[in-house]
């Protein structure tokens, strides 16, 4: 299990360690000289590091959907990962797409989420097809960036 707090802070970094007092917990900082196999859980505690995480991961729980927002999901999608949020992910386009696609799933709880992954685990058809949904999904809006710029250089042309 792979933590990207959102907050970093030495008390934070401390109160998710306690949380997984029964496990092999490692911070980022401290693999140095270590063997990363050793441990369960590795926590990120450096700014920076989620978006090359993700290409190891076997599944993404994107954070931020039970508040206000939703944090990045492409960098997850991008790798081909079932991603997992919470419920308040409606102002998203590319969240609400990938919900209706299937390749991305709202969950409420903690229990839905575990049901949801061992679902997959037993089912490798249904995983093998989520991840190939997030694939494609990334692969056919590449470009995006180029459209947006010429249509507002259009706009300010006319």
């Amino acid at each position: 299990l792979i933590i990207a707090p959102h907050e970093i802070g030495k008390n934070r970094i401390q109160s998710i360690k306690d949380l997984f007092i029964d496990y092999h917990v490692v911070t980022y900082t401290e693999m140095e000289n270590q063997d990363i196999s050793e441990f369960q859980i590795l926590i990120l505690d450096t700014m920076g590091m989620l978006s090359k995480i993700y290409k190891y991961a076997d599944y993404g729980y994107i954070g931020g959907a039970f508040g206000a927002g939703l944090h990045n999901i492409l960098e997850a999608a991008v790798f081909g990962i079932p991603l997992f949020f919470g419920p308040k992910y409606q102002k998203f386009k590319e969240a609400r797409d990938l919900v209706a696609l299937e390749g991305a799933f709202s969950i409420q709880n903690e229990e839905e989420l575990i049901q949801k992954i061992t679902n997959m685990e037993l089912l490798q058809d249904e995983y093998d097809k989520t991840c190939s949904i997030c694939k494609t999904f990334v692969s056919r809006n590449i470009g995006a960036v180029d459209l947006i710029c010429k249509h507002i250089t259009k706009q300010l042309n006319s």
